[in-house]
């Protein structure tokens, strides 16, 4: 027997004869091929015919020259193809002869034609496109029947869900509520469309007669001061903000000057007005060829911004021969709103009471009459202005025929607020004049002006106060710790939060011709509490600067000629005497007029009735068209 170490020793000395045996006969082979040259010839060279290769492009890598398993490796991710790739790139070998002892003819290559891929990719798309048409057609089955659904909640739940799933939610939606609630004996007479009406070039077109020539638009007249009333305080300059100086903010005094004891009256109609009427009187505006409006401020002030609005509001008409009034009803138009063109409005369902948009509104007007009385002297005689008239609504002014036109009842320590009032006539076409009773709320001279000279010249202020209640909530900067350091952009943030208001408060200031506008900004001293406030600074525009600059109004034709084609409506429309009311949709852009009864308002809101205007005018019930 033999040990396994021999039987190793004869197995590897048998493989080496074999081997030793193949080099011979290879190497004997290319010492033949190397003796003709260098290089194989075709003689000493077999021939390649009928070997299977694997067609492939010029621009593609060669993986390898021949697939003899007949299937191609598919890999596990996704294909990506390339330029030039097909198919058939791998061959299979296909026999159809189990005789041939060669290749030739056993190897069938067969590539797709371009009519098959063709197919192929016709077939993929209608495929695609069928699915769409029936994702389609399953969406329009589906909205037909939630058309035609049943009342039964049962059958129509899934709709209904559905339905509210794709509906678009409004985070803060604008108040669906209008500012007076429609009676049935209403009468509705016209829709005045904001875009059809007051934008131009549009279908509608209004045309104007000034100086005898027709006129697309109205240019802003100068105002002519028919009557001064009231007393005017001087302006006090310590709240303003300096650049350099640490500001000190300073609490909002309510004690001292509360809206009990100094009482605004801002918010009286035209047609409770003792100096409106009498104006009305005059031989002046008795001409049958002119039309004469009688308003106040805030309601021309609402007009002409009437395009930036975005909640409800209502206005008094009543139309007496060529005499128009224009009243305010309920202090709807006194009211200060809080953020109304925000996109963050104060609207959000579920929002804290004293964050809601009609309690901040009741903030921000209480904020405003305090700060107006803060921002004036009161002890000093020196900065005191008395004007020809007294206070129309004081109890000395001259009384009419009209009983609702008495002035308000002062009780106890109640004295009138600081301001007075200026009645200005325009003279807007030539068959249209407007007399405007304006609010002033104080004076500064030219040193506290910033001009200079010898003779001190007293120009008229217009006084308002911005109002943040919570910076995370309204997602504006917090003015306690940024007003000084970014008072560009806060001023340009709140102006667009709130571009109706504001613009309102600049067009008081150009129709009362004040010179300066003071605007004020106030936070609460605790975002949760609204019993103190903070005043965070004090800043003052030029009545022109602020309306050209700050509030983007390139000329001033643009509100006048809103407010002349909107007198040009009612006068078309409303060709009868008697009381209208003229109401802005809540949710769209138009304002729809209505006919109500003569003693409508009279006793919830204090207006006279219409027997009594003419009354107080002296025009007799018969001669009244």
């Amino acid at each position: 027997f033999l040990s396994f170490e021999a039987l190793s020793a004869i197995q590897f000395i048998m493989q080496s004869a074999a081997t030793t045996e193949q080099d011979d006969a290879f190497t004997s082979t290319l010492s033949d091929i190397l003796s003709v040259g260098w290089g194989p010839t075709n003689d000493a060279i077999p021939s390649f015919g009928g070997v299977p290769f694997t067609p492939f492009n010029k621009r593609d890598p060669i993986n390898y020259v021949a697939n003899w398993e007949g299937t191609t490796w598919a890999s596990r991710g996704p294909s990506k193809a390339k330029f030039g790739d097909d198919h058939n790139a791998g061959l299979g070998m296909i026999s159809d002869d189990d005789n041939a002892d060669t290749f030739e003819g056993a190897i069938t290559v067969k590539k797709k034609s371009y009519e098959t891929i063709a197919k192929y990719r016709r077939d993929r798309t209608s495929q695609r496109q069928q699915l769409n048409y029936a994702q389609s057609q399953a969406v329009i089955k589906e909205q037909q029947q939630l058309q035609n659904a049943p009342t039964s909640r049962r059958g129509t739940r899934k709709q209904q869900q559905n339905k509210r799933r794709r509906k678009k939610y409004i985070e803060n939606p604008r108040p669906i509520v209008s500012s007076i609630k429609k009676n049935e004996n209403w009468i509705d007479f016209a829709d005045v469309w904001f875009r059809e009406t007051f934008e131009q070039d549009t279908t509608k077109s209004i045309v104007f007669k000034i100086d005898g020539v027709d006129e697309p638009k109205v240019y802003a007249p100068r105002s002519k001061k028919l009557i001064l009333a009231g007393l005017l305080h001087g302006v006090l300059t310590r709240y303003d903000s300096k650049a350099g100086n640490t500001y000190k903010p300073s609490l909002l005094d309510y004690e001292r000057f509360s809206q009990f004891r100094y009482v605004s009256f801002n918010h009286k109609a035209a047609t409770q007005d003792p100096y409106i009427l009498e104006l009305a009187q005059k031989p002046s505006f008795a001409s049958a060829e002119q039309c004469a409006v009688f308003t106040t401020d805030n309601v021309m002030s609402t007009i002409m911004c009437c395009v930036r609005s975005k909640y409800s509001f209502d206005i008094v008409i009543n139309k007496i021969g060529n005499k128009i009034f224009l009243d305010e009803r309920n202090k709807v138009l006194s009211v200060e709103s809080v953020d109304e063109t925000s996109q963050n409005r104060p609207t959000k369902k579920g929002t804290s009471k004293i964050n809601l948009y009609t309690s901040l509104a009741q903030e921000a007007t209480a904020i405003n009459q305090v700060f107006k009385e803060q921002m004036v002297y009161h002890s000093s005689l020196e900065y005191t202005q008395k004007l020809k008239r007294p206070h129309p609504f004081s109890g000395n002014a001259p009384t009419t025929n009209s009983k609702s036109s008495s002035a308000q009842q002062l009780t106890g320590n109640q004295v009138p607020s600081s301001q007075a009032f200026s009645y200005n006539m325009f003279e807007v076409t030539d068959d249209l004049n407007v007399v405007c009773r304006c609010e002033i709320d104080g004076f500064m001279t030219a040193n506290n002006a910033g001009g200079g000279g010898s003779k001190k010249s007293k120009d008229w202020v217009k006084i308002h106060a911005l109002n943040q209640y919570d910076s995370n909530r309204s997602k504006t900067q917090n003015w306690k710790k940024y007003l000084q350091q970014r008072d560009s952009t806060i001023v340009i943030q709140e102006i667009a939060n709130n571009n109706f208001k504001c613009a309102r408060w600049g067009m008081k200031a150009h129709l009362a011709d004040a010179k300066y506008i003071k605007l004020g900004f106030v936070a609460r001293h605790d975002m949760n509490s609204v019993g103190k406030h903070v005043i965070c600074g004090v800043k003052t525009y030029e009545t022109n600067d602020f309306i050209r600059k700050i509030l983007r109004i390139t000329s001033k034709d643009e509100p006048w000629t809103i407010f002349a084609k909107f007198i040009k409506c009612i006068q078309n429309n409303l060709e009868a005497d008697g009381r209208y009311i003229a109401v802005r949709d809540p949710l769209k852009q138009f304002i729809r007029l209505y006919k109500v009864q003569d003693d409508a308002f009279s006793k919830d809101d204090g207006l006279p009735t219409f027997n009594n205007l003419r009354k107080a005018l002296n025009i007799p019930q018969d001669n009244g068209k």
